[in-house]
């Protein structure tokens, strides 16, 4: 259901590392929280793996992401990143909705990756916060940030990646 990888050594000399096995833990946790597949709705014209991509990791040219800059001792995002569709099943999913506005779709993604921002703050040396989720389309753009670690989850056929970047 899951692949993970990690850059090595990608925290350096940071005391509290976040590795791959805690965000895998997190993640998972999450999605059977918020999204349990076995009450996923039913299937519309959306059904299934987004089309042309490889269904493991990547979320398609119609990607949306959103990400949480976790703020103090330790700095970085944490990005959730997945298809459109992707997204509007979760929002129907989440917020027992039909017909998903734009509103609804920056909502779900958003508390999604606050949830899972807020469990990797617990992490990371204290004092720390966090800022305010922020979710556009299209893929997420590192910047200068570094990779620290990522897991690819597979929701409902869709390929959704949960990461987590330190500051440059």
């Amino acid at each position: 259901m899951t692949t993970t990888d990690a850059p090595a050594d990608a925290l350096g000399s940071t005391p509290a590392a976040v590795s791959v096995e805690d965000l895998q833990q997190i993640a998972d946790d999450v999605w059977a929280t918020f999204l349990d597949a076995g009450d996923v709705p039913p299937p519309g014209d959306d059904a299934g793996t987004d089309a042309e991509t490889d269904p493991e990791t990547d979320p398609g040219t119609d990607a949306v992401h959103s990400a949480i800059a976790v703020l103090g001792s330790w700095e970085g995002q944490v990005v959730v990143e997945c298809s459109r569709t992707a997204a509007e099943r979760m929002a129907r999913q989440m917020l027992m909705v039909t017909d998903v506005t734009p509103a609804d779709l920056d909502d779900t993604v958003g508390e999604l990756v606050n949830v899972v921002g807020g469990n990797v703050k617990s992490l990371v040396p204290a004092p720390s916060s966090l800022g305010l989720p922020v979710t556009e389309a299209g893929r997420w753009v590192a910047g200068g940030a570094a990779p620290v670690c990522s897991v690819h989850l597979d929701w409902a056929g869709h390929p959704v990646t949960v990461s987590v970047w330190s500051a440059a």
